[in-house]
């Protein structure tokens, strides 16, 4: 049955990337990762030490500087190993898909990693352990001798949050990839390692009790392998780490091992980061939120909520003070979404990271177009980055009440963003605003502002879009909204 799952994971999968594909856009015409804007020392973000737990409203990050601070932005399989995937060799040593990201305004990203080969990537390197063994292993090559870590990987992940950090990007550092991969040549299978060590005790195929804490001997590398990461990046403030990706209910046990595991490695050590839980990504049945909520990690990436839908697909809960929430596309369509959801997810107080086909392209290109879903996605998130940076977020909270749309970031009395996905017109409670505010339209992927009359508050106001289309709306007595177009 394990088995059965295992390879409905990796079909899945795949058909998403084909299915995506297939329906995006204009799919004949593929983006060059072209920079969309240059990014000035005065538009990167300078860093003051790690990032916390924001005191004042936990919906959001924070630093020494005590502003609140919003993270978003893609991420890709490949942007840290080497490997081969449907549309070939991928080698990300030039850091282009930093640079692309920072060239659509982002500051987030997420740094993977893979146990083996075979989750529809091939040829992953460099690998963590060392292929020095005699005999071949599943794949026919070299067996890895689990007692030898390869300095090359450990050194390529330091290159790469070394490369985000002059960017001023913030990374999550994946520890362990997908469960999905427990099927294929995992390290710890006995007929791929030297040392005897056996993850797949009862050989139906899918290693799963590497993540149940059953096999002491694999915990105990695991361990050691977790150290080793943080001994690598604790000197950068740019980091937070995520247990894994996609890991399913059955290994709640084992990332809440993990999760106190760093916590008392780094209470030694210079520096202490922030962790980071993620879902399942609904291949298994029900709601699997209520663990990630429950966990000690510091923010959490829910997924499905039910057997046949998710309402933080369409429809995202607001944020509230248990947990910082950085809702990711890839654990809910794989690859999907498109810019309304962003902004959905934006004024809801979740931080929004794409899920971006950017990794699968031949001669420097993409899939998609620049009209398509995936750039506007990408242009949405670089946008409400740059509105997050020029508003007060650290008094804005979600207030679905105070807009007829339901979305509505605000600080009753002094700010209000809203969102219109459907445009046309929204109707705002005012009541705890006195005087005169300003009034201010967005075009929702270009950023394009346009003013409109001042409004008297203290009372409901029905305001009409000034153009056709979705729209984002910013009511406010403090400074207006300056340079934030992506064109």
């Amino acid at each position: 049955m394990k088995l059965l799952k295992s390879l409905f994971c990796f079909l899945s999968a795949l058909f998403s990337l084909q299915l995506t594909i297939a329906q995006s856009p204009n799919q004949d015409i593929k983006i060059v990762p072209a920079p969309m804007h240059k990014v000035d020392k005065k538009e990167k973000y300078q860093m003051q030490g790690v990032l916390k737990v924001h005191p004042v409203n936990p919906r959001y990050f924070t630093d020494q500087s005590g502003k609140a601070i919003y993270l978003t932005g893609s991420h890709t399989w490949l942007s840290v190993l080497d490997g081969t995937g449907p549309s070939g060799k991928q080698t990300p040593e030039d850091n282009s898909f930093l640079d692309f990201i920072v060239a659509h305004g982002h500051n987030f990203t997420r740094l993977w990693a893979f146990e083996n080969d075979g989750f529809v990537f091939a040829d992953v390197t460099p690998n963590v352990y060392l292929r020095t063994g005699t005999g071949v292993a599943s794949d026919k090559k070299p067996k890895y001798d689990l007692t030898r870590f390869n300095q090359a990987y450990f050194d390529r992940l330091r290159s790469r949050v070394s490369a985000a950090k002059d960017r001023g990007i913030y990374v999550a550092v994946v520890l362990f990839g997908h469960s999905g991969n427990l099927n294929g040549q995992i390290f710890y299978k006995k007929e791929n390692n030297i040392n005897g060590i056996d993850g797949d005790p009862n050989a139906d195929g899918y290693a799963i009790e590497t993540r149940t804490l059953q096999i002491p001997a694999v915990t105990a590398l695991q361990d050691a392998y977790v150290k080793k990461v943080i001994e690598t990046v604790n000197d950068f403030d740019n980091v937070m780490y995520e247990i894994a990706c996609e890991s399913g209910p059955e290994t709640t046990e084992w990332q809440y091992h993990l999760i106190r595991l760093i916590k008392q490695q780094e209470a030694k050590m210079p520096k202490q980061h922030l962790i980071g839980m993620s879902s399942d990504g609904g291949y298994v049945k029900g709601d699997d939120t209520e663990r990630l909520f429950k966990s000690d990690a510091d923010w959490i990436c829910p997924g499905w909520n039910t057997d046949t839908s998710c309402i933080y697909m369409t429809d995202p809960p607001a944020a509230t003070r248990e947990k910082i929430i950085m809702i990711d596309t890839d654990h809910l369509w794989g690859i999907g979404g498109d810019y309304k959801w962003v902004w959905k997810s934006f004024l809801r107080g979740l931080q929004p990271n794409y899920m971006d086909p950017y990794v699968e392209y031949d001669s420097g290109a993409t899939w998609g177009s620049t009209q398509g879903q995936f750039d506007s996605a990408r242009l949405a998130m670089g946008l409400t980055l740059k509105i997050a940076n020029q508003i007060n977020l650290v008094s804005m909270i979600p207030h679905n009440e105070l807009s007829s749309t339901a979305y509505c970031l605000a600080d009753p009395g002094s700010a209000y963003l809203v969102y219109l996905p459907e445009g046309g017109h929204a109707s705002i409670d005012l009541s705890n605003a006195s005087g005169k505010l300003k009034v201010q339209w967005i075009k929702p992927t270009e950023g394009t502002m346009v003013p409109g009359k001042k409004i008297k508050g203290g009372k409901n106001l029905e305001l009409i879009t000034p153009f056709t289309g979705d729209a984002v709306l910013y009511i406010t007595k403090q400074k207006p909204l300056v340079n934030i177009s992506s064109k």
